[in-house]
């Protein structure tokens, strides 16, 4: 009797599995035998709306094929895709930021997309700017495609030029050609400056790469693999000392966090209390649309080594375990392609080389300095040391806090410091990861 109690125990527990397997989990196939696609995506505000647009138009034109569901994970992305990857439930395509695109790939949690390209005539990687797409190459093979990025230009207000007699940057200035500029822009009433010249890139170390560059200086040498005689060269002390004299030495053309605290998080360029900022194209939107603001963009000054720019980027990739890869890249293809990075235009720059044209941006002082910059954007560190973030950001950030900070230090000393800590931090993870 109970040998009979349990089979009919297992027989039930075996039948309950299998109506979970098929109900609780992400269905591949819906009512109407659409092929079911899940795609994450971190942009919120407009920018989900947009793409929540173009997931609904996608859906109409491949009715009764395909439908995609989009999933919008607004918090510790990447963590939450490296969890459903760990249990085999990640989305079939994945939006991937440029810290993490290295890691997805060599794990082998990205399918390479040159066999799938290689056989569909009417697509091809030639439309994207090739240093953009290569982000998303690693070791000499495909896996994302990019969804969007920026490089980093100079926005200046004309009205404040017109206003101090200074002419308009033409793109062929120098960073020291820069400083001069700004510090004829800076503007003082009894003793106090109340303008500032320029608001630069604070303490963001993505952004301040080109100014390492222009003096020969960098973070960590180009195979990722050693901090010690690079981010404590030469040429990185001077670029970092140059940085600061910016806030509180000779030069003072950027307002200091201090300054800063007084206008209680408001906008310096935007309510023209800067006459230049430098960054990203993330704001551009809202320079057009504010009332009186009369502005454009120049490209970065250049260095001793010549031209030299950075990103921001986000792309997108297949999840090597999808069931579904044919479809994936039918959608893949669709949203980093012409109409889905039009689509997208109004958060980033188009890694499409022919889309400025198409939306009249090659055309547009607001949009010069981007569009002049792209060719010299230069690989990022984590694209040569995926645990950049851990180890050579970890111990460098400190560092460069410290340069906004009025209290003075011994930067040679700290950045010394600095690159021994990135190297022990390196060795751990490697450490860790081996295990």
């Amino acid at each position: 009797m109970k040998k009979q109690v349990l089979k009919v125990l297992s027989v039930l527990m075996s039948a309950c599995s299998l109506f979970c397997v098929a109900g609780c989990g992400p269905k591949d196939v819906n009512k109407d035998g659409e092929v079911v696609l899940r795609f994450s995506t971190w942009d919120g505000g407009e920018a989900l709306v947009q793409m929540t647009d173009l997931v609904n138009k996608f859906n109409a034109e491949h009715e009764g094929q395909m439908e995609v569901k989009l999933e919008y994970v607004p918090d510790q992305y990447a963590t939450k895709m490296l969890s459903q990857i760990n249990s085999k439930t990640a989305p079939d395509i994945m939006q991937i930021g440029d810290e993490d695109v290295v890691r997805f790939a060599k794990k082998g949690y990205f399918e390479p997309l040159e066999p799938l390209i290689d056989k569909d005539p009417s697509f091809s990687t030639d439309i994207f700017y090739e240093n953009i797409l290569n982000v998303g190459r690693v070791d000499d093979t495909l896996y994302t495609l990019p969804a969007g990025f920026t490089d980093v230009a100079v926005y200046y207000n004309k009205d404040m030029f017109d206003e101090a007699g200074v002419a308009y940057p033409d793109g062929s200035w120098t960073w020291q050609e820069f400083v001069e500029t700004a510090k004829k822009l800076n503007k003082k009433e009894n003793g106090k400056l109340v303008q500032w010249g320029a608001s630069t890139f604070g303490g963001w170390i993505r952004l301040m790469l080109p100014l390492l560059d222009a003096f020969g200086g960098s973070v960590q040498s180009p195979d990722g693999e050693s901090f010690v005689g690079y981010m404590d060269s030469e040429g990185t002390i001077e670029a970092m000392t140059y940085y600061r004299s910016w806030f509180y030495g000779e030069e003072n053309i950027c307002p200091t966090p201090q300054d800063q605290n007084q206008f209680y998080g408001m906008d310096l360029f935007q309510t023209e209390k800067v006459a230049m900022y430098v960054h990203g194209i993330w704001f551009l939107d809202t320079y057009k649309n504010t009332p009186g603001l009369n502005f454009a963009t120049a490209k970065l000054p250049s260095g001793e080594n010549g031209d030299s720019n950075t990103q921001a980027w986000g792309g997108y990739g297949i999840y090597s375990r999808s069931k579904h890869k044919q479809e994936a890249y039918t959608f893949l293809k669709y949203v980093a392609g012409e109409e889905g990075i039009r689509a997208q235009a109004s958060h980033h720059m188009p890694a499409i080389k022919s889309a400025a044209e198409q939306l009249g941006w090659n055309t547009d002082e607001h949009y010069k300095g981007f569009l002049d910059g792209i060719e010299y954007v230069k690989p990022h560190p984590d694209l040569a040391n995926y645990f950049f973030v851990s180890t050579g950001l970890r111990a460098l950030q400190p560092v460069v806090d410290k340069l906004l900070q009025p209290n003075d230090f011994d930067l040679k000393k700290d950045l010394e410091e600095a690159a021994k800590a990135a190297e022990d931090y390196l060795d751990r993870e490697k450490s860790k990861e081996r295990v």
